[in-house]
């Protein structure tokens, strides 16, 4: 079972229509509890309708920013990410678990290797601290984005992401999918599915010089995603994958995750 701290929110800000990302204020006496590592995730838990709710949120902000930010995305008759996206605000308390789980990539690095992020919806917020870590700690290598949304609109910290491209210049190569509208870069309606998959990973990415491969999404597409890896030719155990719901995934049962 989780221990839980209460937390005051010392921040909202809408992210998207229908997602905002939420900033805690950690008291000096935990900040050491709520040290946390890239692709890590947080138990929210509160008192709604008169019972207790409780849900898992991945950490977007990065270990060096001295911010502890989450982002929920609202889901129809969701209760906790209603009540998050609508009633909360800045000044209230939630109960919060240290930080779990996730993608935690080992420090310092001092490597030239090539990596592969694929995320879906709001699985960008594990992956975002993970891929300016791993660029800030391996000067030399370079890291590969497939992030796949409905529209741009609904692409969660665009502007951070293509902030993030522009800083790491070539070595951070961003390639966006969107179902709903015709994609930048000189990319035509697509969605995140086997096919694509298959194409990508069979001619523009080349999966044989990969040293890892980071997925964040649905379970389907983490299915989907890492059966196109398989295929493709990438050995197992360097696939691993963090769901949605907070819990880690990978071709052999090991937790957390760590590249080293």
């Amino acid at each position: 079972m989780s221990l839980f701290y209460p937390l005051k929110v010392a921040d909202i800000r809408r992210e998207t229509q229908d997602t905002v990302s939420i900033a805690f204020d950690v008291p000096l006496a935990l900040k050491t509890t709520y040290a946390f590592g890239q692709g890590q995730y947080l138990n929210l838990q509160t008192r709604l309708a008169g019972e207790t709710v409780c849900r898992s949120y991945s950490i977007h902000s990065s270990p060096g920013s001295g911010e502890l930010r989450v982002a929920i995305k609202h889901v129809q008759g969701g209760q906790f990410s209603t009540f998050a996206t609508t009633v909360l605000s800045r000044g209230d308390t939630l109960e919060v678990s240290p930080p779990q789980g996730g993608l935690v990539l080992e420090q310092p690095l001092a490597q030239t290797r090539d990596y592969l992020g694929v995320a879906m919806g709001s699985g960008i917020t594990a992956l975002l601290p993970l891929l300016e870590s791993i660029l800030d700690s391996e000067p030399a290598s370079s890291f590969t984005l497939l992030y796949g949304a409905r529209t741009r609109s609904a692409m969660l910290f665009r502007q951070q992401l293509e902030s993030k491209a522009q800083h790491f210049g070539g070595r951070l190569r961003l390639v966006l999918l969107f179902s709903r509208e015709n994609g930048g870069y000189g990319q035509p309606l697509r969605r995140l599915d086997a096919f694509t998959c298959d194409k990508l990973l069979n001619g523009d990415i080349d999966v044989k010089t990969l040293a890892a491969a980071f997925i964040c999404g649905s379970p389907a597409m983490i299915g989907t995603v890492t059966h196109s890896l398989l295929k493709a030719g990438l050995e197992p155990d360097k696939i691993h994958a963090d769901s949605l719901t907070g819990t880690t995934q990978s071709m052999t049962p090991r937790a957390p995750q760590v590249i080293a």
